[in-house]
């Protein structure tokens, strides 16, 4: 083989691992999500709007709460961040609602 096809293929390697992992995070982070909203008693934010603040415009939670986990995890796909950063970022995001929901 040569360097080139050696680089290929370790790329597409890496790459491989990393959606993998990605995957394994996000469905770790959506599981304590889910069981963390169960013990709760919390919705998963169906009914609850978020507001823009500089255009004033309204837009349901559970749109929100999908950008922002395919953000995080295309985020993580590409390699802008690392893994262990998202899943500290998903679950710092997981315990942030726990303790709204709880109040």
């Amino acid at each position: 083989m040569t360097t080139t096809e050696e680089r290929t293929k370790a790329r597409t390697s890496v790459t491989e691992h990393a959606k993998d992992a990605a995957t394994h995070v996000k469905h770790s982070v959506d599981e304590a999500a889910d069981e963390v909203a169960a013990k709760a008693g919390a919705s998963d934010g169906q009914g609850d709007r978020y507001e823009l603040p500089v255009v004033h415009v309204q837009l349901p939670a559970r749109a929100v709460n999908i950008g922002f986990w395919a953000v995080l995890g295309a985020s993580t796909l590409v390699g802008a961040i690392e893994i262990p950063v998202a899943a500290a970022v998903g679950a710092g995001v997981v315990i942030a609602r726990h303790r709204r929901g709880a109040r």
